[in-house]
């Protein structure tokens, strides 16, 4: 086999992810469908079920990538055979938690921090301004956090989604430890509607595996 035969194969199997505009009139259609779950979160009316590729390209405006399509549904088989295993051995297949987001006070507003935890999110605040900031002034914001019965779940589904988006070079200045889960989300508040429909997208298919 050639070189350019070999790097041919090798680029049937690593790609990068890039979401793609979606054609005019379906843009029309889902913004409109945006405006609607956006009104639905502002009255706090309950928020439909939907799958986190419908609601990313519903809030987004974007085509997902297909690597990212099936990202998710790997995500949803390794679900799947946890709640197996949970059902075999007893072993946890998850634990309730909150699924948040920060803003870094010195970086541009459109690179947000999402992730998850067991904790209180003012506590995991603290915990992250220490990391960066240690005895500085307050650099670390928490912009909002949703409460979810299923704490891994629901960031996996969430990473995954927003992967093509994804921040890989980040560092702590202070110590360079990596800095990972950082997104780049041109509209940040379209992203706190996304993660809200993903948290009760997680929670209906944690509840359902392991009813």
């Amino acid at each position: 086999m050639t070189a350019f035969e070999l790097a041919s194969e090798r680029q049937l199997h690593v790609v990068e992810c890039e979401n793609k505009a979606l054609p005019p009139a379906v843009r029309a259609r889902l913004d409109a469908e945006r405006r609607g779950l956006a009104q639905l979160e502002l009255i706090g009316a309950p928020l439909p079920l939907l799958l986190p590729s419908d609601a990313y390209q519903a809030l987004f405006l974007l085509e997902l990538d297909a690597t990212i399509q099936r990202a998710i549904g790997t995500v949803v088989r390794d679900a799947q055979l946890r709640a197996v295993r949970w059902r075999r051995t007893g072993q946890p297949f998850d634990a309730p938690g909150f699924e948040y987001a920060f803003w870094v006070t010195s970086d541009p507003p459109d690179i947000i921090k999402v992730g998850r935890t067991a904790q209180q999110p003012y506590v995991r605040i603290a915990e992250w301004q220490q990391e960066l900031a240690p005895g500085g002034p307050s650099v670390v914001k928490l912009l909002w956090a949703f409460p979810t019965r299923y704490e891994m779940l629901a960031e996996s589904l969430l990473h995954a989604t927003l992967e093509c988006e994804h921040l890989a070079k980040r560092r702590n200045a202070r110590n360079g430890r990596r800095l990972k889960e950082f997104f780049q989300i041109e509209q940040p508040l379209v992203l706190r509607l996304f993660m809200a429909l993903v948290v009760r997208y997680a929670d209906a298919l944690g509840d359902m595996l392991t009813k």
